[in-house]
């Protein structure tokens, strides 16, 4: 079925399954934005307990160790991520 096809079908039935996802997603990164643009901010009591950053520390200030921790996990990902993906290309 698929040596049935030609042009830019053919190249969308044979393309890689990783260079597919990644298509999908930049395409849903692209819908965030937009859906993010036409739509209107939402009130911050509708937001309030939704994530960490909104519940409310009733000692004082932000625990800056979560910040670092999550930042150094985050580069951790991307880099291993990184990894992956050029060892199996």
């Amino acid at each position: 079925m698929k040596d049935s096809l030609s042009g830019f079908f053919y190249e969308y039935a044979n393309i890689n399954f990783l260079h597919f996802a990644f298509l999908l997603f930049l395409v849903c990164i692209l819908v965030l934005v937009v859906v993010s643009y036409l739509t209107s901010y939402p009130s911050a009591e509708k937001l309030a307990g939704l994530t960490i950053h909104t519940i409310t520390n009733e000692g004082g200030g932000e625990d800056e160790g979560w910040k670092k921790r999550d930042f150094i996990l985050s580069v951790l990902l991307i880099i291993c991520v990184g990894v992956v993906w050029i060892y199996f290309s």
